[in-house]
């Protein structure tokens, strides 16, 4: 059965996340231009909530795991950890396209164009770089725990374990919401990767999930800064 204090978090996660991050999206545009720091305070700033958030979240999936909705830890044998391979393989070759991309002027324009949701907040300096790094890892562990662990373990209790299609479209939808401030094609984009993180949490355990989804955080380091700043000249 979920608990009340799981329906609050649950509350609190498609309304006031979503809300402030937004907010705190349009306060990063009006100053990036002016303020050197801006993109290190965008991605750090976030990480207290966040951590405050999965505490809440693991004691809350603690309470709803006895009950046999737990997403489990590490897989039951090693072959479970094969469904997180398609998605480690996507980002595999994605890298490897999207590097061949980066060799010639049209590729290059084609990156530029794809990157055109997410350019602003692509790592300019080292200092920038170092605190990506720490936000991808810091992102992967508490959203795992929050949006796979918590969400799906009390949608599980809330509306039985049999819809797994609904707790799984439900969960995903929920993490799509947090990235509002993307825009509509961001949601949509998001609440897709949360079916597959969601998958891998299931089916291959938190920790593959949390590691896959930090590797798909970092692979942004890999965005030429030139590329990111064209982008920028262009919306500019």
């Amino acid at each position: 059965m979920a608990t009340v204090g799981g329906g609050l978090l649950f509350a609190a996660l498609a309304t006031i996340v979503p809300l402030r991050a937004s907010a705190r999206f349009r306060r990063f545009r009006a100053t990036v231009w002016l303020d050197p720091r801006a993109r290190e305070r965008l991605f750090l700033s976030a990480l207290p909530l966040k951590y405050g958030i999965a505490l809440a979240a693991s004691a809350l999936f603690v309470v709803e795991a006895p009950h046999g909705y737990g997403v489990p830890l590490v897989p039951p044998d090693l072959a479970h950890l094969a469904v997180a391979l398609p998605l480690l393989g996507a980002l595999a070759l994605g890298a490897v396209r999207t590097r061949s991309m980066l060799s010639s002027d049209d590729g290059r324009a084609q990156v530029a164009d794809a990157l055109k949701r997410v350019a602003e907040v692509v790592p300019r300096t080292r200092a920038e770089r170092r605190a990506w790094v720490v936000a991808a890892l810091s992102t992967g562990l508490t959203d795992e725990v929050t949006y796979r662990a918590f969400a799906v373990t009390f949608l599980a209790g809330l509306l039985g374990e049999q819809n797994i299609v609904v707790i799984g479209v439900v969960s995903s939808a929920l993490f799509g919401l947090a990235h509002l401030y993307q825009g509509w094609r961001g949601v949509v984009f998001t609440t897709m990767l949360g079916a597959a993180l969601a998958g891998v949490a299931v089916a291959s355990g938190l920790l593959a999930a949390i590691v896959v989804h930090v590797l798909i955080d970092v692979r942004l380091l890999a965005v030429p800064v030139d590329v990111a700043e064209a982008v920028d000249a262009r919306r500019g």
